[in-house]
C-alpha cells in the first residue's frame, strides 16, 4: 500500500467518526440511585419483568415495606414468614458484576439469581443456606433479581448486603411480600 493511500483512508476515518479512540469508561456504579419506584411504577409489564402478573392485578411491588428494612445496600433484618420471599431487583450492564452477602437467622432459607425472558424465569445461580457469598456476572444487559424464600414452618430474619461493579442500578427492593 503506498503512502498517499494511507492517508487517503486515515482521512476518511478521521472525518466519518470511525477513527480509532478508546472506548469510554462506563458510568460509576449506581447502588442505589435513590428511592426505587414501588408498586404499578416499579414494573416493566411489556418486558415480563415483574413476576409474570398481570398488570392491575394488585400485585405490583408487593406490600409496602418498613423502611427500616431497607436500607441504602440492601436489606437490614427483613422477617421473612414462612411461604414469604425477599428479593433485590438490579438493571445490569452486560459484563457488570454483583455480590451479595447475606446472613439468614432462624434456619435456611432458598435463594436464587434469576432473570425473565418473556414469560420464562432463568436460573443463573441457586442455593440453600443461613449464610452467602452470591457473585454474579451478567451475561448480557437486563433485569436480574437475587430472590430469597422462606420454605420453612416459622419466621427467619434476612440480612443482604449488596455491593457492585461496573453499570448497576438497583430497580426495585422488595422485602417479604
Amino acid at each position: 500500500m503506498r503512502a498517499s493511500d494511507i492517508v487517503i483512508v486515515l482521512s476518511a476515518l478521521a472525518t466519518s467518526g470511525l477513527a480509532c479512540a478508546s472506548a469510554p469508561k462506563p458510568e460509576a456504579t449506581e447502588v442505589p440511585a435513590g428511592p426505587a419506584p414501588r408498586g404499578e411504577a416499579a414494573c416493566r409489564h411489556e418486558l415480563g419483568r415483574c413476576g409474570g402478573h398481570t398488570p392491575g392485578d394488585g400485585k405490583c411491588g408487593g406490600a409496602a415495606a418498613d423502611s427500616s428494612s431497607i436500607v441504602k445496600n440492601g436489606l437490614e433484618e427483613v422477617v421473612l414468614e414462612p411461604g414469604k420471599f425477599a428479593e433485590i431487583n438490579l438493571e445490569m450492564a452486560e459484563g457488570t458484576s454483583t455480590e451479595v452477602t447475606f446472613t439468614a437467622a432462624g434456619g435456611p432459607l432458598e435463594w436464587n439469581v434469576h432473570s425473565h425472558d418473556g414469560d420464562q424465569v432463568v436460573i443463573h445461580s441457586q442455593g440453600t443456606g443461613t449464610e452467602g457469598k452470591v457473585r454474579f456476572v451478567a451475561p448480557r444487559a437486563g433485569l436480574y433479581s437475587y430472590l430469597w424464600t422462606n420454605a420453612s414452618a416459622a419466621p427467619i430474619r434476612l440480612t443482604a448486603h449488596l455491593a457492585a461493579n461496573g453499570q448497576v442500578r438497583v430497580h426495585s427492593i422488595e422485602p417479604g411480600q
